[in-house]
Formats: structure tokens, C-alpha cells, sequence
């Protein structure tokens, strides 16, 4: 499935964040989960075959490390074993396609800012992927694409549902349920405005308490499993029909319950009340929580001017507006 390149080839990849509109914590457990990218936050990888100083590629790599990019060397003959979730992916795609050669050099540079629910670390594995594949002159599948991100998300977040890494490759909002993906529709003027507390938050530490609580209270479990899935189901619906209001309140609802299992906080909700009194359909906060973002719908720009005004003047550090229907 390879072939060996002169050492100078780079390889090149991009992928983009995403946001989870409903379903985060509970598609773990196989419930639905309805996802939207974020196009203008993106990540970036080269890839260079490992190099003698002095030639291009050991320069370039030479100026990643200068520029504080992030610098990963993939070596085939590890164990695959590491802290660092690129890494992880990219091992797993060498060994997926048989590759056992010379070691990778691997350039990120991320736009994404990292613990907020945005997607980083899928993003970087994506991008580093496709860059690995493109100068490896390699042919890249989606499962295998797929596969390999989701071996170094399973290290960033533990147990991974799945839906980061799909919601990275995706061109617009998508249905994810037990590893099903459908492309889902929604009205083109509708728009979503993300806000960042500036809060760091941790997937893996939220997924864990969230977990614990569910496993000593299963009679609440059930209840909050079933109420996500419904809620899921008619969002599904609402953006299918462009009914963004009745949207708007099942988003307020999800954030609710997300209070419940306590993966809010006071930062997050103080950011869901302002938008919600500055005129928004309905606000939630967005990915594992305990920090990090927060998103708001909007019926169209002129709404979301208002509302990103408002969230900026509630606290938030930086904020995004982004297209709720397919582009």
C-alpha cells in the first residue's frame, strides 16, 4: 500500500474543529450525538522522512522547532506506545499500512486551542494523517484514515466515542450513533456563535466523573440516557425542518442535564444565561466541560452579532461565529 520516497518529499494535511451541537458525554454510551465543523479553525501538518542536517527537510524541521511548532518524530519500529495522541495515530496508520522503514518527522501548527471541546487533538491526528499518507504516496481510506485517528483519541480521552474524529472530516453538521454517520441538513442562514471561557478543560477527567456517577446511580442513568437520546432525536428533526427555535430549546434543555451529572460550571453557565437574555434560541455548553467552550444559536447574522456581543461582554475571552447548515 506504500512505496519509498525520496527523503525530501513533504506530505501535506489539513483538517478542521468541530463542535457537538447535542449528545456529548451520553454518545459515549452509545446514544446519538449531532455534530458541526468549524471550518475556520484548522489544523496543519507536514510531513518529512527523517533527514541528514543540512538538506530541506532537516531544515524546515530545524525552523518548526524555532517557530515552537509542534514537532512529533514517528519512528515504525516503536511500540506505538506515547503521551502524545499524534504520535499514537501516526503509528497506528504505519502499522496499518505495513510501513516499517525510516522514521517521520511530522510539523503541526494548530490553530484549534487545545481543551476546549473544539477538537484539537482529532484535528492534529486527521492532519497528520493525511500529511503521513500523502508522503508516504500512500493510499489513505476513510477507515483507515478513521482507524488510525482513533487509536490516538482513545489515548487523549481514554475511551472515545468516535464522533470527534468523524466531526473533523466532516463538510457539515452530521448524525453519529454507535459508529453510524449520516449527513444531516439545516437552514443556511442559521448560525452558531462559540464562546471560550478560557477555562482549560479535560475530556478524559469529565468522561471519568461522569462515568462514576451513572455507575452509582443507574435508576438516574437510565433517565438521563433515554431524555439525551430524545432530545437528540427532535434536534435532528428541528434542524432538518429549520425550526430553529424549537432547536434552540432543546440545546438549553441538553445543558440542563449536562448541569445534573456536574460537568457544567459557573463560568459556562453564566455564558448560556447571557445569551439566552441577549435574544439566542437556546445555548449549551459544548464538548466534555468543566471548562472550555460554550455555543449559541442564532436564527441568522444579525441575531449573532448581538448575541457574540453580549457573550463577549459576559466574560468570554474570544469568540467564533460558524455556519449551522451544510456548506
Amino acid at each position: 500500500m506504500y512505496r519509498t520516497t525520496q527523503e525530501h518529499r513533504a506530505g501535506a494535511g489539513s483538517a478542521h474543529g468541530k463542535i457537538i451541537l447535542l449528545g456529548e458525554h451520553m454518545v459515549v454510551y452509545g446514544m446519538p450525538a449531532i455534530a458541526v465543523p468549524m471550518p475556520e479553525l484548522r489544523a496543519h501538518a507536514t510531513a518529512y522522512g527523517r533527514a541528514a542536517a543540512g538538506s530541506p527537510a532537516a531544515d524546515a524541521v530545524l525552523d518548526a522547532q524555532r517557530s515552537r511548532s509542534h514537532l512529533v518524530h514517528v519512528d515504525p519500529r516503536s511500540d506505538g506506545r506515547s503521551a502524545d495522541s499524534v504520535e499514537v495515530a501516526a503509528h497506528a496508520f504505519m502499522r496499518l499500512v505495513g510501513y516499517t522503514e525510516r522514521g517521520v518527522d511530522l510539523v503541526l501548527r494548530c490553530a484549534i486551542p487545545p481543551g476546549r471541546g473544539l477538537g484539537a487533538s482529532a484535528a492534529c491526528a486527521v492532519a497528520a494523517v493525511r500529511a503521513l499518507a500523502e508522503h508516504l504516496e500512500c493510499t489513505l481510506t476513510p477507515e483507515i484514515l478513521h482507524r488510525a485517528v482513533q487509536h490516538g483519541e482513545d489515548m487523549a480521552h481514554g475511551t472515545a466515542s468516535g464522533i470527534d474524529a468523524v466531526a473533523c472530516m466532516a463538510a457539515g453538521p452530521v448524525w453519529f450513533e454507535s459508529g453510524w454517520v449520516q449527513p444531516l441538513s439545516g437552514p443556511a442562514r442559521a448560525r452558531i456563535v462559540v464562546a471560550d471561557t478560557g477555562i482549560t478543560g479535560s475530556t478524559k477527567a469529565a468522561v471519568t466523573q461522569v462515568r462514576t456517577q451513572l455507575a452509582s446511580e443507574i435508576n438516574q442513568a437510565r433517565t438521563h440516557l433515554i431524555n439525551a437520546a430524545a432530545l437528540t432525536r427532535m434536534a435532528a428533526e428541528d434542524l432538518a425542518a429549520g425550526r430553529i427555535a424549537e432547536l434552540g430549546k432543546h440545546c438549553t434543555a441538553f445543558h440542563a442535564m449536562l448541569c445534573e451529572i456536574g460537568v457544567s460550571c459557573g463560568a459556562l453557565d453564566r455564558l448560556v444565561a447571557a445569551a439566552i437574555e441577549a435574544g439566542a434560541a437556546g445555548a449549551k455548553l459544548t464538548g466534555g466541560g468543566l471548562g472550555g467552550c460554550m455555543i449559541a444559536l442564532a436564527e441568522d447574522d444579525e441575531q449573532a452579532v448581538t448575541v457574540r456581543t453580549a457573550l463577549q461582554q459576559a466574560g468570554a475571552v474570544r469568540t467564533w461565529t460558524i455556519p449551522l447548515g451544510r456548506r
